[in-house]
């Protein structure tokens, strides 16, 4: 799938007179990664996050989810069409709130003042 867009970008910077081949290089390294399992179950988002989730059970927040449990795997065929198979796939189970969902696009459009007292809400929650 990745070699298609390997073999555009090529194409596209030979055509450019000052472009060196390192650039094709990093560009077909990042896309191997992008396309290839991972090799170790361990990822610093992952951990970070049920790191959060716990600490913010641990400190009885009401505005945070409850961590239920983690699941670690290895991809199977037929899981979803963009899933790389034989990499690894870790499971958060969390309640849901009530509420709305703050994405980071629906945060970063608030007016300043709103976020101001998103931030302030979340300070006083997680202290």
């Amino acid at each position: 799938m990745y070699e298609e867009l390997i073999d555009d970008v090529e194409e596209a910077l030979h055509d450019q007179k000052d472009t060196k081949d390192t650039s094709l290089h990093v560009y077909k390294h990042r896309l191997e990664m992008c396309n290839a399992p991972a090799d170790s179950l361990e990822s610093p988002t992952t951990t970070n996050e049920v790191e959060a989730l716990d600490r913010l059970w641990y400190k009885n927040c009401q505005h945070s989810p409850r961590l239920i449990g983690t699941s670690e795997g290895t991809v199977r065929p037929g899981l979803h069409h963009e899933a790389i198979v034989g990499g690894y796939s870790v499971l958060i189970l969390m309640n849901k709130l009530p509420g709305k969902t703050l994405s980071m696009d629906m945060f970063c459009k608030m007016p300043l003042e709103e976020r101001q007292s998103v931030r302030e809400a979340f300070k006083e929650a997680w202290l």
